[in-house]
């Protein structure tokens, strides 16, 4: 006996197999589309912090930098148009604005300090969330009496002396 074709329970096994195969692939897609949706979206905000963080470790000053203070954002860092919108024409009003605070903490390590940044970006009369960022930073001139850095010194000039008397030197 000669067979022309797939049977009914071939057919519908493989139709199944198919339909599950392309939901799978289908989800996958999606998912890639929207972790890109999303990395565009943080790659925004990173710049906009990135730039934040960079004029404020332009100031050495630390009591200037515990005021906080506010900035405006240059063109190159502002938000950019969605693939679908067309680029507006910004008005000298059209600034986006940000208002920094910081505060600064001392670490183990000798003229190393954390500092804590929050920034709030402005659009118009809406605010955006708050972004927070942490980072470490070298600034010798930025210790204070009690944060224990002159006995931190002078423990480690003494230790100092004591290696090269040691060594011979």
């Amino acid at each position: 006996m000669r067979r022309d074709g797939f049977t009914l329970p071939e057919t519908v096994v493989a139709m199944s197999l198919f339909a599950l195969a392309a939901t799978v692939l289908c989800q996958a897609a999606m998912n890639a589309n929207l972790g890109l949706m999303r990395l565009e979206q943080k790659e925004d905000a990173y710049l906009k912090m990135d730039w934040v963080r960079d004029a404020i470790l332009a100031i050495t000053d630390r009591a200037t930098i515990e005021e906080g203070g506010e900035l405006i954002f240059p063109r190159h860092v502002r938000k950019k148009p969605l693939d679908d919108e067309e680029p507006q024409l910004e008005e000298p009003d059209s600034s986006i604005q940000a208002t920094w605070e910081a505060e600064i903490f001392p670490t183990r390590v000798l003229d190393v300090h954390r500092l804590d940044i929050t920034v709030t970006v402005e659009r118009g009369e809406e605010l955006a969330e708050p972004q927070q960022a942490s980072y470490f930073v070298y600034r010798p001139n930025w210790y204070e009496e009690s944060d224990g850095r002159g006995s931190l010194l002078s423990e480690k000039e003494a230790d100092w002396e004591r290696q090269q008397q040691l060594h011979g030197m």
